[in-house]
């Protein structure tokens, strides 16, 4: 029987699925190591520190932040937060934005949804 969509994922925009299912997929992936996907999410966020295109625009009353700290604050702390899993999940999230327009939308959800409210 073909899987339909339930009216939340229909609501969502097909980008926004395709990458939660890449992320899913990567932690699935038991052939690739969660090692191997922390140093290809450090690659990722060490390439996205030299771009031009890195700065994430916050609310006014904040300065523009950038994307590359982010990501790399978030691989730093992901074991200590919440274990293996965790570190695996922010990887392979990391390494599902291949563009650098996606490593930015990634950082600016995460900068926005999670550490924004802490501040």
């Amino acid at each position: 029987m073909p899987h339909s969509r339930t009216a939340s994922e229909v609501s969502k925009p097909d980008s926004i699925i395709s990458f939660n299912e890449d992320v899913y997929l990567a932690m699935q992936n038991t052939d690739t190591s969660t090692s191997t996907y922390v140093e290809r999410a450090r690659d990722i966020i060490d390439n996205l520190a030299t771009r031009v295109e890195r700065w994430i625009k916050p609310p006014p009353s904040v300065n523009n932040v950038d994307a590359a700290k982010v990501l790399n604050t978030m691989m730093a702390n992901a074991r200590g937060t919440g274990g293996e899993r965790s570190e695996r999940y922010t990887a392979c999230a990391i390494c599902a934005c291949l563009e650098i327009h996606k490593q930015v939308d990634l950082a600016r959800t995460w900068f926005m949804y999670l550490l924004w409210p802490c501040g």
